[in-house]
């Protein structure tokens, strides 16, 4: 399996089937570790669904391509016979100008809409032997994000929401993010060209409100697009994201807002009862064994520093210089040892999602530790991790 830079995951089976995984935290399927010889018995996933190639194998055919090599995904199988509909409905509408593999790929964007942009564009440089093609302003196909803010009922426009605050209560992008920040944001991206920004207000506390989603109108002079293409491509992540570094001819981009302060935890661990002290303790013991059966294991700063510019090595969606930082964040707070576990190797880079800490004894020392290791995994969606004197924990990135 392979964890590439674009936070998606290949797998290659032994029928030669790529298989595309972890696209979201709310995938329906995962790949067992014990792929067999026939990968669509193996793969757990509910009733009335397969594996079938994100190209239909008619067109893999037409462009001399194996469908047994192109990547697939799992499908419902009462949807593949309407995406072949739909598939042929956009090729008739398409430009006869278009190269053949050019059409095909823009009639399976438009007609499947999924897996993620960054596999579309992958099967477009690797399988199909193109550069990815551009779409009329306006004609590219939106993204599940995007569709779902658009007919949210509660969108509105940036700037209005900023300045109708109520009751004392200030408006931001974002937990903690001042209200003056959050206004030259937006400044910052109208300067870049972008016709305007809408968003939906979904948290609140009791010092203010703070958005997290917004959408980005993009201009259709394309002297104004190439500029806001290389605004966002200068963006410091730790502000906020916005994830087309590419101008495909999309109508509108989606981003997120990032947390400035650290959300406080709600949900308190439940006492540690026998029971599910026992549980845990099993939970170490799976951890420690499977880590020292991990032949790929390295200590994560010494691998760190294998990386080079041509071959990087990183942890998660962190680029080189951020995956340093981390490992030696966990390092000075106490760790003993911290281990880079099930590493995903590839051609251009190294990567793994993650880590095994091994964790001081001194009371302090534990909880800068833990502290370190709950705020990744809050980001993630994951509960805190109690510390009820475990040697080790896992950190998943």
């Amino acid at each position: 399996m392979v964890r590439s830079r674009n936070s998606y995951t290949l797998k290659k089976c032994n029928t030669g089937v790529y298989l595309i995984g972890g696209l979201t935290k709310k995938a329906t399927w995962k790949l067992r570790d014990d792929i067999g010889e026939r990968a669509t018995e193996q793969l757990e996933f509910g009733t009335g669904r397969r594996v079938f190639p994100v190209i239909h194998p008619k067109y893999c055919r037409m462009l001399n391509i194996d469908p047994e090599q192109m990547i697939a995904f799992v499908r419902y199988e009462n949807r593949i016979a309407d995406e072949a509909r739909l598939i042929k409905k956009a090729l008739n509408k398409l430009s006869n100008s278009l190269s053949i593999a050019e059409r095909i790929w823009k009639a399976h964007v438009i007609a499947i809409g999924r897996p993620s942009d960054q596999v579309w564009k992958l099967i477009a440089r690797r399988f199909l032997g193109i550069s990815v093609p551009r779409w009329r302003i306006g004609e590219y196909p939106p993204s599940l994000s995007v569709i779902r803010l658009l007919e949210d009922p509660k969108r509105q426009d940036a700037m209005v929401w900023l300045s109708s605050g109520k009751d004392g209560l200030s408006r931001s992008f974002g937990r903690g993010r001042s209200h003056a920040d959050s206004v030259k944001i937006v400044e910052e991206m109208l300067a870049a060209g972008v016709v305007n920004v809408t968003l939906v207000a979904a948290k609140q506390d009791r010092t203010g409100e703070w958005a997290k989603e917004f959408l980005a109108e993009l201009p259709k002079a394309q002297l104004k697009r190439t500029k806001f293409i290389a605004w966002v491509r200068r963006l410091k992540h730790d502000r906020f994201v916005v994830f087309d570094h590419e101008d495909l001819g999309q109508q509108y981009a989606y981003g997120l807002f990032l947390d400035v302060e650290e959300a406080p935890i709600h949900i308190k661990p439940k006492p540690m009862t026998p029971e599910r002290r026992q549980n845990a303790q099993m939970l170490e013991k799976k951890i420690i064994t499977n880590l020292l059966a991990d032949r790929s294991k390295q200590e994560v700063l010494t691998w760190l520093k294998k990386g080079i510019s041509a071959l990087p090595h990183t942890l998660g969606v962190l680029n080189a210089a951020e995956s340093s930082k981390l490992a030696k964040k966990l390092y000075d707070a106490g760790a003993m040892k911290v281990w880079a576990v099930e590493i995903q190797k590839d051609e251009e880079y190294q990567n793994t999602s993650r880590l095994v800490v091994q964790l001081p004894k001194e009371k302090d020392k534990r909880f800068k530790v833990f502290k370190i290791v709950n705020a990744l995994g809050r980001k993630q969606g994951f509960d805190p991790t109690p510390d009820w004197r475990q040697t080790h924990v896992l950190v998943m990135l």
